[in-house]
């Protein structure tokens, strides 16, 4: 694998779901006696499933490459994201399930930060919390279709990316490349929870925060 493998921008959701709208859920819920807005809020939910439209996400991540690679990175990240619905039909994850990518992004960077593997007992965790706390989001409940397939969609292709590279790397080590992913894992965690990264830990009752 070369050193200087590329790795797509993460240019922050549609939703405004980063900034510390997850970890804040999650450090209430760790309060003892304490209510998680996720579960106050029931009678507030709403779907997590995102409607269908016309995929934009692969060539937008794609204009972050040199102009010459942009088609082939396109047509990689529509591989990436058709190969996500294999992890929905894997764990039954509802076909479009905004919790299922949310997920999937934060164990796709957890796996290439910790530079270990992610076990799939724990998936299914991840995603519950996840479709928890995103039901109960005014942000979830205000955003326009296309706002929402393209959250989806991007941490979807991210989290595959971020996954499959770890998995690569596992096969054929590249200490250059395995640093710059970890890097790149890094900024995603931090940026999606406001968090250092250190404090992500993964098991299974989900996503806590150390």
């Amino acid at each position: 694998m070369a050193a200087q493998i590329h790795i797509p921008t993460y240019t922050g959701t549609p939703l405004m779901i980063t900034g510390g709208v997850l970890n804040q859920q999650i450090l209430q819920a760790s309060v003892p006696g304490a209510r998680p807005a996720a579960e106050s809020k029931r009678a507030a939910q709403v779907s997590t499933v995102v409607p269908d439209g016309p995929s934009r996400m692969p060539r937008q991540l794609a204009q972050s490459y040199p102009p010459e690679a942009r088609a082939e990175a396109e047509r990689f990240f529509a591989e990436l994201l058709s190969g996500y619905q294999g992890i929905e039909r894997q764990f039954g994850i509802p076909r479009r399930d905004l919790a299922g990518a949310v997920a999937a992004f934060i164990a796709g960077s957890w796996m290439a930060y910790r530079g270990e593997p992610f076990p799939d007992r724990d998936f299914p965790p991840l995603v519950d919390q996840s479709r928890r706390i995103l039901a109960s989001l005014p942000q979830l409940r205000e955003a326009a279709g296309p706002a929402r397939q393209d959250t989806y969609e991007q941490l979807a292709i991210l989290g595959m990316f971020m996954a499959t590279t770890r998995m690569a790397l596992d096969r054929q080590p590249d200490s250059v490349a395995a640093a710059n992913l970890r890097q790149a894992a890094k900024r995603y965690l931090e940026q999606f929870l406001a968090v250092d990264a250190e404090r992500v830990q993964l098991g299974p009752n989900g996503l806590s925060l150390e």
